[in-house]
């Protein structure tokens, strides 16, 4: 089976969903998701930008969990003047 049989196309007017994990210090819980609540708020201003939400994995807190959902490939591009704060700088 070639790949163009198992990957789905990719159209312009495709809703883009982002998700993954990254590793954390659970025992900094409050201080995480004041962070991330922050990243949201900022995030979700972006134009084409549908959800943004993070949360703890169920099975081990120091895995923090990210979900993304844009209009479009277009809208997923970094093309805004509305930067959110880095992760980086708080995981």
């Amino acid at each position: 089976m070639s790949t163009s049989d198992t990957m789905p196309t990719i159209t312009p007017d495709t809703t883009i969903i982002v998700a993954g994990t990254f590793p954390v210090d659970g025992s900094q819980a409050a201080a995480l998701l004041a962070a991330a609540n922050e990243m949201r708020a900022a995030t979700l201003q972006e134009d084409g930008c549908v959800e943004y939400r993070f949360s703890f994995a169920t099975d081990d807190v120091n895995t923090m969990m990210v979900f993304e959902e844009w209009r479009d490939q277009d809208a997923l591009q970094p093309t805004s003047s509305t930067t959110p704060p880095s992760p980086g700088d708080w995981w």
